[in-house]
C-alpha cells in the first residue's frame, strides 16, 4: 500500500470514527430530550392532578342537578332570534301516517333500494342478519348496529364468541339444522352500561337451487321489550327510592321525592304530565337524548322547557309544547329501542341531540382495544399522549366508517319510524367547550375528566374535541342526504367553561344558550306547522 492509498484509507477511517461519534452524540442528546421532556411531563401531569383537584370538584358542583343560584342568577336570554337565525331548514309538513298494512310493503321497497337502507329497516325492527356457509364460516351481517359491533368482529377474526345463552345452540345449528330452528338469547353488549338485551334467534339453512344447503341465515329479533324490568336489569334490584325502572333505558312512571327539585311524569319522562291523546291543534315537540337532554337544576330550568317557553313568547301562543324525553346514559342504540314509546306522544318534531354516550362509551373502547403495538406503546408515554394524543386513536376514515354503521345508522332508522307516524325529525350538533391552547387551567380540567368520567383511557379532550367536530360533519352529511332537519348547535355555541361543567354537560348558562340557538332555528317552522294546524 503506498503513501496516497495509507493517507485514504486513514481519512476514510477518521470519517467512519467521526460519523460515529456524532452519531452517537446525537442519539444521547435525543435520549436526553425525550426523557427530559417525558420526565417533565410526568411532573408537570402529577402536580396538575393535585392541584386542579378542588377545581375538578367545583366544576362538578356547577353541573348536573347542582346548579348554584348564582349561575341561576347569571342566565339571560344572549341570542336573539331573527330572520338571519333561521338556519333550519323549512319544508312540507310531514307526510301522513302510513296504513299498517301499507307499511311492511314500503319498507320491503325501500330495504331493496341498497344494502344500507336494508341495514336501517333491519335495525329499524330490532333485528340482525348473519350468514354463514354450512362450515360456520362467517359470510355477512346487516342491522342492528349495537349486537353487530359486539359479534361481527369476533365472527370475522374466527375468535371464539364470548358464551351467552342462545348462541351455542344456535351455532351449532348452523352446522346441522335441515329446517328452521328458533331459540331463545340474552346478551350484554358493549357501550350498554350493564343493560341485558333478549332475543329470538331463527337458524334458517337456504337451500340453493340443487337443493343442497349453501348458506344458513342466522335471524337476532329483539324481544326485549316484553321483559320485566328486572329481567333487563340482568337481576339488579332497584333502590326503591331511585328513580330508574331499567337503569339508562326508562325512569318510573310519577316518580317524585319530596326533597328532590325534578320529578317524573305519567310517561316517565322528567317534567309535568303529558295529556294523551294530544290535544287538537297543538304543535308537540319530543326531545331526546341523554343526560345532556334531561339536565337541568330543577325540572324548569332543562333545556326543553326553556325552550317551550321562548317559542311562546316568541310565536304569542301557548299552543305549542315541548317535552324532555332525555334520559341519563341513553346511546343511539337504546333511544331507538324506545323509539315507540317516543312516537305514542303523538309528536310533531322529534329533536336529537346526543352524540357523547356512543362515541364515549362506544368507540372510545373499541377504537383502543384494537390499537396497533405502537399506538398502544406510544400511550406509555405521558409526554405523547398529551401532544400528540390523536395518534392513539385509528384514521378519520376508520372512525367515519363506525360512526356510519352505527349512530347514523340508529338515527336513520329513528328517522323512517318517524315518518312512518306522519312526524318530523331533527339532529342537533353536539356542543363542546372552546377553551384556549393557553388556558392550562381548564384544558388541565378536561383532560382529567376524559380519562376518570368518560371512559377516556389514552384520549384527551383534544382529540375528543377533533371526534367530536368529525361526527358532527358526518351527521350534517346524513340530515342532508336523508331530508332530516339540521340544528347548528355546536356551530353557534362557541362558549368556555362559563358554560360548562365538563366536557359536554352545561351551567344553567349553557342550558339558556342551547335552548336561545336551537330556538332561533325552529321557530319559522313551528310557526309554519301552526298554520297549517289552524282551522
Amino acid at each position: 500500500m503506498d503513501a496516497t492509498q495509507k493517507f485514504a484509507f486513514a481519512r476514510w477511517v477518521r470519517w467512519i470514527f467521526l460519523s460515529g461519534f456524532y452519531m452517537l452524540s446525537a442519539a444521547i442528546w435525543l435520549v436526553s430530550v425525550l426523557v427530559g421532556l417525558e420526565t417533565f411531563e410526568r411532573g408537570r401531569s402529577c402536580i396538575a392532578e393535585h392541584h386542579y383537584k378542588e377545581y375538578c370538584n367545583e366544576q362538578q358542583r356547577r353541573g348536573y342537578r347542582m346548579v348554584s343560584q348564582e349561575e341561576l342568577l347569571k342566565s339571560q336570554a344572549q341570542l336573539s332570534p331573527s330572520s338571519q337565525d333561521n338556519l333550519f331548514a323549512s319544508t312540507a309538513a310531514a307526510p301522513p301516517a302510513l296504513p299498517a298494512e301499507d307499511m311492511e310493503k314500503a319498507r320491503e321497497a325501500y330495504a331493496g333500494q341498497s344494502e344500507e337502507n336494508l341495514n336501517v329497516i333491519l335495525a329499524l325492527q330490532g333485528d340482525l342478519r348473519l350468514e354463514f356457509d354450512r362450515e360456520g364460516n362467517f359470510i355477512a351481517s346487516h342491522g342492528d348496529p349495537e349486537l353487530e359491533n359486539f359479534l361481527a368482529p369476533l365472527l370475522r377474526a374466527k375468535i371464539q364468541v364470548p358464551p351467552f345463552p342462545g348462541w351455542s345452540e344456535a351455532f351449532a345449528a348452523v352446522k346441522t339444522a335441515t329446517a328452521p330452528v328458533t331459540m331463545d338469547g340474552e346478551v350484554r353488549k358493549n357501550g350498554e352500561q350493564g343493560l341485558r338485551f333478549f332475543y329470538k334467534i331463527t337458524v334458517t339453512p337456504l337451500a340453493a337451487p340443487d337443493g343442497s344447503i349453501g348458506r344458513v341465515q342466522m335471524l337476532f329479533h329483539d324481544v326485549s321489550a316484553q321483559m320485566p324490568p328486572d329481567r333487563r336489569a340482568g337481576g339488579l334490584k332497584m333502590d326503591p327510592d331511585s328513580p330508574w325502572a331499567v337503569a339508562s333505558y326508562s325512569y318510573k312512571k310519577n316518580w317524585s321525592r319530596p326533597d328532590t327539585t325534578f320529578s317524573y311524569n305519567n310517561f316517565g319522562f322528567r317534567g309535568e304530565d303529558i295529556a294523551a291523546p294530544k290535544p287538537d291543534g297543538v304543535f308537540r315537540i319530543v326531545c331526546i337524548g341523554g343526560s345532556t337532554t334531561e339536565e337541568g337544576n330543577s325540572n324548569d330550568r332543562t333545556y326543553p322547557h326553556m325552550l317551550q317557553a321562548k317559542l311562546r313568547a316568541w310565536l304569542g301562543t301557548d299552543r305549542i309544547e315541548v317535552l324532555n324525553c332525555g334520559i341519563v346514559g341513553a346511546t343511539s342504540n337504546t333511544e331507538r329501542q324506545r323509539m315507540p314509546d317516543f312516537l305514542a306522544l303523538q309528536p310533531d318534531l322529534i329533536l336529537h341531540y346526543n352524540g357523547v354516550n356512543d362515541i364515549c362509551f362506544g368507540g372510545f373502547t373499541v377504537w383502543q382495544e384494537n390499537a396497533g403495538r405502537l399506538q398502544a406503546l406510544l400511550g406509555k408515554s405521558k409526554f405523547m399522549t398529551r401532544y400528540f394524543n390523536r395518534w392513539h386513536l385509528p384514521s378519520d376514515e376508520h372512525i367515519a366508517k363506525y360512526l356510519r354503521a352505527t349512530i347514523l345508522r340508529n338515527i336513520k332508522a329513528m328517522h323512517y319510524a318517524a315518518r312512518e307516524k306522519g312526524a318530523d325529525m331533527a339532529c342537533c350538533s353536539f356542543a363542546y367547550p372552546t377553551v384556549s391552547r393557553w388556558d392550562f387551567r381548564n384544558r388541565n380540567y378536561l383532560d382529567i375528566n376524559m380519562r376518570t368520567c368518560w371512559h377516556g383511557g389514552m384520549v384527551n379532550f383534544d382529540a375528543y374535541r377533533q371526534i367530536m367536530s368529525l361526527y358532527n360533519r358526518l351527521l350534517k352529511e346524513t340530515c342532508e342526504r336523508e331530508g332530516i332537519h339540521y340544528v347548528p348547535v355546536a356551530e353557534n355555541l362557541v362558549a368556555g367553561m362559563d358554560h360548562f361543567s365538563d366536557v359536554c354537560h352545561m351551567t344553567a348558562t349553557g342550558l339558556n344558550l342551547k335552548s336561545d340557538i336551537i330556538g332561533a332555528c325552529v321557530k319559522d317552522y313551528v310557526r309554519q306547522r301552526l298554520a297549517d294546524k289552524s282551522p
